[in-house]
């Protein structure tokens, strides 16, 4: 994706989804494989228009939630992370349990 765009469509079709969508897109550099929007782009970089002052609000808010949004999901711990630490944990745990049962059943036996 890389140079100008039209988004033109009824009302209640997306478009306001779309175009948050495709900002977050370029802010993240995912624009495209090739071309000016293979590297992240800097907010003051894109520009994005639309008609009235009420949809050029309704765009702002829904832009800055979906940065917020996506900021907050990248500044999560990895989860696969996290079950891996926990996994290995419980391992770890069970192991030394059957350890000291093996040693209990070797002194009852003896």
């Amino acid at each position: 994706m890389w140079g100008s765009r039209l988004i033109e469509a009824s009302a209640g079709t997306g478009k306001t989804w779309t175009i948050a969508a495709l900002y977050l897109r370029c802010v993240l550099g995912q624009g495209g494989l090739e071309g000016p929007l293979s590297k992240p782009l800097h907010p003051k970089e894109i520009l994005v228009m639309t008609f009235t002052r009420a949809a050029t609000r309704e765009l702002g808010e829904r832009i800055r939630t979906r940065l917020v949004e996506a900021a907050a999901f990248l500044r999560q711990p990895d989860q696969s992370d996290q079950s891996d630490q926990s996994d290995q944990s419980d391992q770890s745990d069970q192991s030394d349990q059957s350890d000291q049962s093996d040693q209990s059943d070797q002194s009852d036996q003896s």
